[in-house]
């Protein structure tokens, strides 16, 4: 598997989660869906998941921009990085479910795992730490985004 990271996606959280790892802040990525459902990633949990989405086949289709960024002067760019609330499409969510059901189905997941983390290493200079137990929370997602569409914050 070769990870890569688009910086109209991923690069922005790359070089926050650097900054703020700098700095000491935790920072955390909520999810939220329309009937009131919340999911919790620390933020370069969030880039690491999906990076491992994209190796077991997910193709983003990018976000929905947040209801106020129609004031705004820039063009929405899809992020999935930024905490915005911009939407996360009920297909898109789907999508995202079953490649990381994918993941935690694959007896080679740990291999393919440490190389994400070892790429996420590699460009933050920081060190990112996968104990390889997390089945259990992956399956708590995978459950969350298959309730559809929801929000990033």
């Amino acid at each position: 598997m070769h990870a890569h990271c688009a910086p109209d996606r991923f690069g922005a959280t790359l070089l926050r989660v650097g900054l703020n790892k700098a700095l000491g802040i935790r920072v955390s990525v909520e999810l939220r869906n329309a009937s009131g459902a919340t999911f919790e990633f620390r933020t370069l949990g969030w880039a690491f998941y999906l990076l491992l989405a994209e190796g077991y086949g997910w193709k983003p289709s990018g976000t929905h921009a947040p209801a106020d960024w129609e004031s705004k002067t820039e063009q929405w760019s899809g992020a999935y990085d930024w905490n915005a609330g911009q939407t996360v499409s009920a297909n898109d969510a789907s999508a995202l479910a079953i490649a990381l059901g994918k993941y935690v189905a694959d007896a080679e997941r740990h291999r393919k795992a440490s190389k994400v983390a070892a790429y996420l290493n590699e460009k933050l200079k920081v060190t990112v730490e996968w104990d390889g137990e997390d089945r259990q929370f992956v399956a708590s997602f995978i459950n969350f985004a298959q309730q559809g569409a929801f929000e990033i914050w």
